[in-house]
């Protein structure tokens, strides 16, 4: 995506480019992280008295790598608010995807918020929002590279706008 990006304004794509690898990469590490110490972690919880599962309780939030989510969401979201952004403006893919992606972005960022500021029903809302669009833009885009990079029988490739 980025790549395809890249000449329309090789800095911001590049620079928030590595912010969201960054934001991915912690995203997966912290998965399976907690893939490794919620088994033990919930058969302790289940045996504990009310003193222990409150401890549990409260350094839950450490477990996590980046507890307000600035890399994890915000990273990821200033990239798809950039390449969303340059897909509008140079009109090189559907107007909508971009504002599927613009919406993604906005959710992203107020996944960040709502933690920062500890409102819980906003992180849950952009949470939601994360969750539906997200997947919804990378599918899109992911059909539009695939369909983009076929050679047509003339042997020119398609532009991701025809795709």
């Amino acid at each position: 995506i980025s790549e395809r990006m890249d000449s329309l304004n090789r800095g911001w794509v590049r620079w928030t480019q590595h912010l969201a690898i960054i934001g991915f990469a912690l995203t997966a590490v912290q998965n399976f992280h907690f893939l490794g110490l919620y088994p033990e972690r919930v058969a302790i919880y289940l045996e504990a008295d009310a003193v222990t599962k409150a401890a549990m309780d409260v350094n839950q939030s450490l477990m996590v790598l980046d507890p307000p989510g600035w890399l994890v969401s915000g990273g990821v979201g200033l990239w798809l608010l950039v390449v969303s952004l340059l897909g509008l403006r140079d009109d090189s893919w559907p107007n909508l995807l971009a504002y599927l992606g613009i919406a993604g972005a906005i959710g992203y960022w107020l996944f960040v918020a709502g933690n920062v500021i500890q409102m819980e029903p906003l992180v849950t809302i952009a949470a939601g929002a994360a969750v539906t669009i997200g997947p919804a833009w990378f599918v899109w885009t992911g059909l539009m590279l695939y369909r983009s990079s076929s050679v047509s029988p003339t042997g020119a490739k398609s532009g991701l706008r025809d795709a």
